[in-house]
Formats: structure tokens, C-alpha cells, sequence
């Protein structure tokens, strides 16, 4: 539901900074006066952002070896050598690059950026806009720069020397490989991206792409990309619903649909409906009614025969691996669409494009939803095929977006989805050194200069790796019926009634089901809202009482969640709606993202006994051991981070002066105690964002009690959202 833009000048949420003098975090609790009234801003100051080997934040050895068997798909999951595999992605959009120009890195870079990648705990990305990277400066079409050509192709080589696969899009590009393309790649939206379906020279030009780019050789990998067991799957075109592209050329529901997307409609209905009425095409996007749903058989025609046409396309160039499409639109109609896929893919965010015009922003409460943005995406899951999710994001500037760190790698874990990937032009960064495209500061998407979201980050990828958190054993099974969902009404989705529910069971498309998974069945079109089952009182109170009834779920997670508390299957999981709050105590983990804490919150051995500020609090154990036991924790806090010299007027919810470099973080203390060990001596060290120690202090032990204090602006006056607790005799700093 995103495509890439080139940028407005930032787009970031500030609060002007009001100076305050540095409280000192007690010893014994943070009392709830603490909280500051008006945020106090500290400078980051670190530089790099190369993770140093075997420090705290490296989390390579958490992923695997490099392997040169391709990754396969068995039954509803990605495997390796037969085994299920464990994904965890990253998104290289364009920007991401650590180079003056946006392109691919010089080889020195790309060496270490496809080391930090594994180190930071990604085993997958996906290569988003390889055409537009490609054909920058290009006077005519297909007329591809060598020097990108070369770069992208040691760039493959090096993340395989890494154990690092990746997901391909075919074309991104609405100008795919035309050439004279003016001022830049970004400008002149050639719309092949949907012309693709309806007109037989864009279709060619796919098909030229498609095979040069999956048949050219790679000098350092001696093997095309069609060949190559690194390319796990392949996104013949990114998001070219031609629902989606109407409504976004013509900006929203009362678009028109697009030119020469109803050529041949009349003909089609005079082939499949012989002696009925010729109906006209729909006036927009939004309209109901009988034209509607025989307009969108046509266009599923269309999509379907071209999508056929396309993996034809693949395999002839040698590509035996998986493809999809139609990896965002996840409206009721659009089913259809994806059941023959290979794969399903998605795509979602919590807000729309932000900021909007004028610098307007909102900062909505994903909690407040339950995630209602990951049960849509979810929604389109197709039981007995993979699921991944190549972009999901909750946009800076919201001041809420550290909800996401938790709530993504949870709701994902406890569905099973196979892989999960945060949209971003450079999931991680090199250095805080503005090299590059939207390196100045913290855009919309460049999470590795958002020390709040490399915290969701590095959350994710210890959850995920670890498979902390057991996929749901029950599940609600969607029936589609293809009738019944091309006359839904044209914007209809999975309703929150339903999507709910996801929190206590995997949801799916069937008619396949979870094997011995105890489930129960209902039609698809009913779930959306205003859909007649839907409207009935009670109808999500009738799901949950058949879930029971098939021991799909408990009688106590059926009581709470019906108190607006949601607990995950395997109890590590506790969703608070009224209290905006979730909760995660696994064997490693304990975390939680909320508001401010002002009571002790227990989280197994981990107890916060106070916060002040809304954000993220964890602790992950990172030697083996449950986390009780543990003598190697990596403590994670934040809540908010911005730009310097930002500006916002808070009344209208504006941004008005976006700012840049140095990044700035939000302050927030808390104090934890940890029950572990007794009579061992501790010791904490704050850490630069590279995952060296800033400085080591001693630690009270009260008996298998520790407390220790956090603060983000760390003792030399920079600012930090990672530290390590640690063992003094076992660790040396």
C-alpha cells in the first residue's frame, strides 16, 4: 500500500525541546512526579553505527551459515535442507545505500554493509526498485549503468558470503527500463507498473526486463539470479493492483479507473455472458452494485491471464523457485487475485503517507486497535502457502511508532507468518556521517537512523531467530467464494470484529486448513463490516464461543479477551487494549510498550518498577540461558527520537521545520530488579549504538535481587537505548 517517493523535505514530529537540568534517577524507585512535563531532548553522539564483533548487539550467530541449497517451499512454509526456515528481513529500498548518490555500494561498502546486515540479525532482504538503481542516467531504454550493474552484482555475492537470501522484485518502477526519464528516476510515472495488464508493448518491455535481469551472469557469483539458491522468491511486479493504482492516480474512492482498463470489457461479456445485458464500466473506484462486480471479474481476468503469462515468462528464463504479486490491497475483492500465487505477500502501515500536505502528521495508537493494521495484513493470509510481509511501518515522526517494535514480531510469531520486513530506504546505517540520500536525518522510512525503531529492530530479530513465541495451535478458516467477493463492496476488508481474534488463533484464506490444528470455518465476505453476519450484535462473541467449543482456545483467553485483554495461546503474550499495553515474558524475553509506568509491572523474573515515559522496556538474555538464569542481558529501553532544530506546531499537528543531524533521543529513566542469581556480583555498562561499552559500573545484588537504574542520556552526555547487564566474573568489559 506503499509506494516509493521521491521525499518532501522531512517529514519529522518535534516537540520544541525545552532545556531542563538532568534529574538523577533514584537508587531505590522513580516515583511517578519524575516524569518530566515537558520532554528533555539528549544529542546522540555517536558516530558509527558498526556493530563491533561479539558485543552485545551482535546478533550473527543467531542466523545461519551460509548455505548454498536453495530455500524451497514445503507444504505452508519456506525450508532449507528440509528444515522449516527462520527469516528475519530487511528492506533495501532505494537510499539505502551508503554512498553519495543513491545507487548500490562501491564493493569496500558493500562488504561491510552485508556483514552488518547479518550481524544486526537479517538472514532476507528484499531488493525494492533494482530497475530504477539500475537505469539511472539512462538516454534509452534498457540502457542499464555499468558501474550499478557491477555493484549490484558484488552486492549479491557478498550478502551469499553471509548466509544472507533475498526477495526480487521483478519491477518496481512505474518507469521500468525507460530510458530518458527526466529530472530523475522518481519523476515521469510511466504507470507500467499497471500497463502492464492491459497493453501488449508494456507487457514485451516486462518480459525483456524480466529475462535480462534473471539471465545475466554475475561474475562473482558465476551464476545468473534465475540460478542463483540465494533468490528465495520473486515479486513479478510490486504492488500493481489496478483497484489500487485507480484509486491512487485518481485519489481515492471517486476515482475513475484508469485508461484502457475497460478495452475489451464489452467483448469479455459478450464471451461469458451470452444473452445478458452489456453492462457499462464503473464511474470510480468506489461504486457498488452489479456493474461493479462483473467490472471486477474483468479485471481479475485480466490480472490472473497476465500473472500467468508472467511465470511463464520466469521459467522459460530458468527461474524454478517462487513468485507472487499483488502484495498489497487487501480488500475482500482482491482474493481472488492471489489464490494460484506460489507465495502470498503483503504489505501495510499503521497510518497513511506521513506527513501529508503542509507537514501534517497523525500519531495514532496501534495498541488503542489492537494492531488493526497487522490483522488487515494478516487477513490475506492463504492457508498452505507461505505468507511473508516485505513492507509493514509505523511512520515517523509519530511519537507512538515504538509500538510497533513489540506488537509486529509478536502478532507475526504467534500467526506463524514466515517472514516479516520494515519498510526502509537503509534498514540499518554505517555511520551517522549524512553520506547519501536522506542521510541528513530521520525521514518517514530511514529506520537505521531511528534509534527507535532499531530497537523494534533488534527486538524482532531476537524473537523471530529464537522462535520465542509458538505460532497459535488453532485457527479461523476464511471461506472464500469468488461471487460472493467480487460483489463485496469495492473497499471492503476483513472487519475488527474478526481480525481480532488473530491474537488467539492464526487466521487464514482457505479452503486448505492448518493440518490438526483445531479450527472453525466462516465465509470470508461475511467478516467484512456491514456484511449481514457482521452487523448481528455479537457476531465476534459467537467466533470466540465456537473457538471454545473447538478447543481452538481456552475458556480463560475467551473470558479476558472478551475484557479487551488478548492472551497469546502459549501465554507469553498480553495485550491490554483499555490499558494500552502489551506485555511479552518468553524464556529469553520480557518486554513491554506503553505509557509511562508508574506501578511495579512484573514480567517474570523482570520487574519495572517504574518508568517515565511511554515507550519500550526490555531485557533479553543473550548467553542461552532463561533470562532468571542468565549472566549476559542485553537491556533495551526507549521512547521517542528526533532531529535537531525540529519544529512542530502541536496544535495543528505540523511539522514545520523538519530539522537535521545530530539525532536526538526523547530522555527516559526507569529502574528495574531482576531476581536471579543470588550472591553474585553485577555489573552494568550503557552502550554506544555500535555495541561497545560507554562505561562499566558495579551493580547491588540484595540476595538474587538486582536493581539497576537506566537513563537514555548516558554518563559522558551522549545518549544510548542499549546496555548490558552482565556477570562481573564472566564478563569483561
Amino acid at each position: 500500500m506503499k509506494s516509493y517517493r521521491k521525499p518532501r523535505v522531512l517529514e519529522l514530529v518535534v516537540i520544541a525541546a525545552v532545556s531542563l537540568p538532568i534529574i538523577a534517577l533514584a537508587s531505590a524507585s522513580l516515583p511517578p512526579t519524575a516524569a518530566l512535563a515537558s520532554p528533555e531532548w539528549v544529542t546522540v553522539t555517536d558516530r558509527s553505527l558498526e556493530i563491533v564483533a561479539d558485543s552485545p548487539l551482535d546478533l550473527g550467530a543467531l542466523t545461519p551459515a551460509a548455505d548454498d541449497r536453495p530455500l524451497l517451499i514445503k507444504g505452508d512454509r519456506f525450508v532449507q535442507s528440509g528444515n522449516p526456515a527462520t527469516l528475519n528481513c530487511a528492506s533495501l529500498a532505494p537510499g539505502f545505500s551508503p554512498t553519495a548518490g543513491s545507487g548500490f555500494p562501491d564493493h569496500e561498502a558493500a562488504d561491510r554493509y552485508a556483514l552488518q546486515l547479518r550481524r544486526h540479525g537479517y538472514n532476507l532482504v528484499r531488493f525494492h526498485y533494482v530497475d530504477a538503481l539500475l537505469m539511472q542516467g539512462a538516454k534509452r531504454d534498457f540502457a542499464v549503468d555499468p558501474e550499478q550493474l557491477d555493484r549490484f552484482q558484488y552486492f549479491v555475492a557478498a550478502l551469499s558470503r553471509n548466509g544472507i537470501s533475498w526477495l526480487l522484485d521483478v519491477m518496481s518502477s512505474p518507469n521500468a527500463a525507460i530510458g530518458n526519464v527526466g529530472p530523475h528516476r522518481w519523476a515521469r510515472k510511466l504507470g507500467m507498473n499497471w500497463r502492464v495488464f492491459v497493453e501488449p508493448a508494456a507487457f514485451a518491455h516486462w518480459q525483456r526486463w524480466a529475462n535480462w535481469l534473471l539471465t545475466t551472469p554475475n561474475p562473482y557469483t558465476r551464476q545468473s539470479l534465475a540460478h542463483d539458491p540465494g533468490t528465495l522468491g520473486l515479486i513479478l511486479v510490486n504492488e500493481p493492483s489496478l483497484d489500487y493504482r485507480s484509486f491512487v492516480a485518481g485519489g481515492g474512492a471517486r476515482a475513475p479507473f484508469l485508461p484502457g482498463l475497460a478495452d475489451g470489457f464489452a467483448a469479455w461479456q459478450n464471451a461469458h455472458f451470452p444473452g445478458a445485458h452489456t453492462l457499462p464500466p464503473p464511474a470510480s473506484v468506489g461504486q457498488a452494485g452489479p456493474d461493479m462486480a462483473r467490472f471486477q471479474a474483468w479485471l481479475t481476468y485480466l490480472q490472473r491471464d497476465a500473472t500467468r503469462r508472467m511465470t511463464f515468462t520466469v521459467r522459460n528464463a530458468g527461474y524454478a523457485g517462487s513468485v507472487t504479486s499483488f502484495d498489497n490491497w487487501p480488500m475482500l475483492n482482491q482474493v481472488p487475485l492471489r489464490q494460484n500465487l506460489d507465495f502470498i505477500d503483503m504489505h501495510g502501515y499503521a497510518q497513511n503517507e506521513n506527513p501529508g500536505p503542509n507537514g501534517a502528521f497523525t500519531a495514532p495508537s496501534s495498541l488503542a486497535t489492537g494492531g488493526r493494521y497487522l490483522q488487515v495484513i494478516g487477513s490475506t493470509r492463504v492457508f498452505g502457502k507461505p505468507f511473508t510481509v516485505s513492507e509493514h511501518g509505523d511512520f515517523f515522526p509519530s511519537p507512538r511508532r515504538f509500538e510497533s517494535g513489540l506488537l509486529v514480531p509478536v502478532f507475526a510469531a504467534i500467526q506463524g507468518w514466515d517472514a516479516v520486513c520494515q519498510h526502509a530506504d537503509g534498514p540499518i546505517m554505517l555511520a551517522y556521517d549524512g553520506v547519501g540520500v536522506r542521510k541528513d536525518g530521520i525521514h518517514t522510512d530511514s529506520v537505521g537512523l531511528d534509534p527507535v525503531r532499531r530497537v523494534g529492530e533488534t527486538l524482532t530479530a531476537l524473537i523471530r531467530l529464537r522462535r520465542e513465541i509458538a505460532p497459535a495451535p488453532g485457527a479461523l478458516i476464511l471461506q472464500p467464494d469468488e461471487g460472493a467477493l467480487l460483489r463485496a463492496p469495492p473497499l471492503a476488508t476483513v472487519g475488527a470484529d474478526t481480525g481480532m481474534l488473530g491474537w488467539l488463533v492464526r487466521i487464514g484464506i482457505g479452503p486448505a486448513r492448518p493440518a490438526g490444528a483445531p479450527a472453525v470455518s466462516v465465509p470470508l465476505a461475511d467478516t467484512a463490516p456491514g456484511a449481514a453476519q457482521s452487523a448481528l450484535t455479537g457476531f465476534q462473541g459467537r467466533l470466540i464461543d465456537q473457538l471454545m467449543a473447538q478447543k481452538a482456545i481456552s475458556a480463560d483467553m475467551a473470558r479476558e479477551a472478551r475484557a479487551g485483554r488478548w492472551h497469546s495461546p502459549d501465554g507469553t503474550v498480553t495485550l491490554d487494549m483499555p490499558g494500552l499495553r502489551i506485555n511479552v515474558v518468553t524464556r529469553f524475553t520480557a518486554a513491554t510498550a506503553g505509557n509511562a509506568i508508574s506501578q511495579p509491572l512484573a514480567l517474570g523474573p523482570l520487574t519495572v518498577v517504574a518508568s517515565d515515559a511511554p515507550g519500550i522496556v526490555a531485557a533479553s538474555a543473550l548467553d542461552g540461558k532463561a533470562l532468571g538464569e542468565s549472566g549476559r542481558i542485553l537491556l533495551m529501553m526507549v521512547s521517542d527520537a528526533h532531529n535537531s532544530g525540529m519544529e512542530i506546531d502541536q496544535a495543528a499537528r505540523r511539522v514545520v521545520h523538519a530539522g537535521g543531524l545530530p539525532v536526538t533521543l526523547r530522555r527516559m529513566q526507569a529502574e528495574l530488579r531482576l531476581t536471579t542469581r543470588a550472591n553474585t556480583r553485577w555489573q552494568l555498562a550503557p552502550l554506544h549504538l555500535d555495541g561497545s561499552p560507554v562505561t562499566t559500573q558495579a551493580v547491588q545484588d540484595d540476595d538474587g535481587k538486582v536493581t539497576v537504574s537506566l537513563d537514555t542520556r548516558t554518563p559522558d552526555g551522549g545518549a544510548t537505548t542499549f546496555y548490558l547487564l552482565s556477570i562481573r566474573r564472566e564478563v569483561e568489559l
